[in-house]
């Protein structure tokens, strides 16, 4: 069996293509004029939340910051992490995978699991990062209405 072998170049060009494939993030102030709707929308796409208070937030923040180096990585506070949640849920700590969000854990699952030309399979309406995770990872996008 003949199997093509594609170059760098060609390999390269093809990921950067790939890349034109992701959409823009669409700022609020745009919303209204492009779906002609004049009352102000609340935007909740991007894990808004109204209801805690922004001074909680700021305090808890600045104890955070407090404690923590920010020029590491936080390497040892992963491990901790990992294994504290591995004894609460009683499994092995290999069995445990954190991320810096869900789009990173998203795009993590897909390049395992979704094989070229493959499926990726959703709801409609889902998170549009499920179909742009799998354009780039050359997987064809299926939705499946509620």
């Amino acid at each position: 069996m003949c199997m093509k072998r594609m170059n760098t170049r060609t390999w390269l060009r093809n990921r950067l293509n790939r890349l034109s494939m992701l959409e823009p993030y669409t700022f609020p102030e745009l919303w209204n004029s492009s779906i002609g709707y004049s009352e102000p929308l609340i935007k909740l796409d991007a894990n808004e939340n109204y209801f805690i208070p922004k001074e909680l937030i700021s305090r808890a923040l600045q104890e955070a910051v407090s404690e923590v180096d920010l020029r590491f990585y936080p390497v040892a506070e992963y491990r901790q992490l990992t294994e504290a949640l591995a004894e609460r849920l009683n499994v092995p700590p290999e069995y445990i995978v954190l991320g810096s969000g869900s789009s990173q854990l998203i795009d993590a699952i897909i390049y395992s699991f979704a094989k070229r030309d493959g499926k990726v399979i959703s709801l409609k309406p889902s998170f549009s990062l499920y179909r742009m995770r799998a354009r780039v990872h050359d997987a064809k996008f299926v939705e499946v209405p509620l």
